[in-house]
């Protein structure tokens, strides 16, 4: 997928759109998944999982009106495209 098609809006309630954070794997780098933003987001954590080692992320969502609800994911990537996993713990 071409890298300005990866984010696209996610709306979450009228006139409140955000970006979803996804992580991604490319041929043309084996060493390294991405964890691709909203371009002018400057998050507070490494963008990038190195290749062979286990990964632990925390996935929350806030609002206004309810309670945060949380999970915890492990990613795992190889170096091979197709070997990223990220699977609930």
């Amino acid at each position: 997928m071409p890298k300005n098609q990866e984010l696209r809006p996610l709306d979450l309630a009228r006139d409140d759109s955000h970006f979803l954070a996804v992580v991604v794997a490319t041929d043309d780098n084996k060493e390294v998944a991405t964890i691709c933003t909203d371009p002018n987001a400057r998050p507070g954590f490494p963008q990038t999982l190195e290749a062979g080692q286990l990964h632990r992320v925390r996935l929350g969502v806030y609002c206004d009106n309810g309670e945060p609800a949380t999970a915890d994911f492990k990613v795992t990537f190889s170096g091979d495209v197709h070997s990223l996993s990220m699977r609930q713990v």
